[in-house]
């Protein structure tokens, strides 16, 4: 699940991006996005994720930690996916 969370964060804030709709709030990635431009910076969020969700995933059969954390990622990333829902209905997207 985390990610195909991952990825629909990235696509719904390219999204929103693009429309303007609303501004990155993470500082990195909002550099990103003005240094090179809403597609670039999603593109190095989505694929910075689904290789950190892929890291944690590999090492939920050593440690009860990894597998912890990938529960909190999940959980966070469902969070974001349900405001970017959210977001959709207000906007009549």
């Amino acid at each position: 699940m985390a990610f195909g969370f991952t990825i629909f964060d990235a696509i719904a804030t390219y999204i929103w991006l693009t429309m303007n709709i609303a501004e990155e709030a993470n500082p990195w990635l909002a550099c990103l996005v003005e240094g090179y431009g809403p597609f670039i910076a999603m593109f190095i969020r989505g694929l910075l994720g689904v290789i950190l969700v892929a890291v944690l995933d590999s090492l939920i059969a050593y440690s009860t930690l990894a597998k912890k954390g990938l529960i909190l990622v999940t959980v966070a990333l469902g969070l974001v996916c349900l405001w970017h829902i959210g977001g959709y209905i207000l906007y009549g997207l």
